[in-house]
């Protein structure tokens, strides 16, 4: 019992450590990665609390208590918060995916996008091998914008309503682009923009992410005509950055009071960390959000139901 309780103290002091530098994030950027784990450390001060009950000596108590509560507050509010009222009468379907370049398993994925078929599609990690292996999608969405790229950075819009223009993107000097698609759906225009950022933990890339985002948000900063932000963005809803960003483009987070949510490791399920993103504006309902099962790659796909505000 008396290892146990050295082991819960210590692991107290690291989570208490890994916080303090986590908000250090604005000053040096590289400290954002203990940001994104903020299940994890809720879970393990839990674990903990038991073995520092004392009332001769409550301060590890009182430090564990203290941090589960802000952790508890942060998991909450993806529970609670909704900051919009919705009233419609039709809707429309949207998922994205990233495909894993090097999937170890291929040939799951094909037959589940034709079995959840929503009405756009957005896939990143798109390469040559994936533009062959899923050409079979080309007679479901007859409308595609896409790019290409061996690494990490091909990406494809598949739509089944028509584009009004397309373009790509390269934002803050990096080599991962932002597809941009006007779609008209059912007559209203849906301005949909498809974000993969390079990923951490190397700093270069850190700064490109943040970048990029950066510059995506003063791009769509104050367009009131519906919107949205989808992707594998690299970043969690716990990182300072991605609540600059939000706050920055004026938009929303399509989690917010539909749960946690992990996307990415698909191996952890429910106890990875939401890395794939779908945020919106005003002129945008999210009815529904859910994380799709594993289909071979390292994320899982996550799939929305939303509806034009008001119509």
């Amino acid at each position: 019992m008396k290892i146990l309780k050295g082991l819960a103290k210590f692991g107290i002091g690291i989570i208490a450590c890994c916080m303090l530098a986590g908000e250090m994030t604005p000053y040096m950027p590289i400290l954002g990665l203990f940001t994104h784990f903020s299940l994890h450390y809720f879970l393990c001060l839990i674990l903990a609390l038991p073995f520092v009950t004392s009332k001769q000596r409550p301060f590890w108590f009182l430090v564990a208590s203290f941090l589960i509560l802000i952790h508890a507050v942060k998991i909450a509010t993806d529970y609670l918060t909704s900051n919009y009222d919705i009233t419609t009468t039709g809707s429309y379907t949207l998922m994205t995916f990233n495909l894993e370049k090097d999937i170890p398993k291929p040939t799951l994925v094909l037959p589940f996008l034709k079995d959840q078929q929503p009405d756009i599609l957005v896939l990143h990690e798109y390469t040559p091998g994936w533009h062959q292996r899923l050409s079979a999608l080309q007679k479901l969405y007859p409308y595609r914008h896409f790019v290409l790229n061996e690494g990490y950075f091909g990406q494809l819009i598949a739509s089944k309503y028509p584009f009004e223009s397309v373009k790509a993107h390269w934002l803050g000097s990096c080599d991962s682009p932002a597809l941009n698609s006007q779609i008209n759906v059912d007559g209203l225009r849906l301005d949909l923009w498809a974000l993969h950022p390079p990923s951490p933990p190397r700093l270069r890339d850190i700064l490109f992410r943040d970048m990029m985002m950066d510059s995506l948000a003063q791009m769509v900063a104050g367009n009131a005509n519906p919107l949205m932000v989808v992707g594998d963005l690299n970043i969690t809803p716990f990182h300072p950055h991605f609540s600059s960003f939000v706050e920055k483009a004026g938009l929303m987070d399509s989690r917010l009071g539909k749960g946690y949510q992990a996307s990415w490791p698909s191996g952890l399920g429910a106890l990875g960390i939401p890395l794939d993103h779908i945020c919106h504006n005003e002129a945008v309902d999210i009815l529904t959000r859910t994380v799709g099962p594993k289909k071979g790659s390292d994320h899982l796909p996550v799939m929305i139901r939303w509806s034009f505000h008001g119509k």
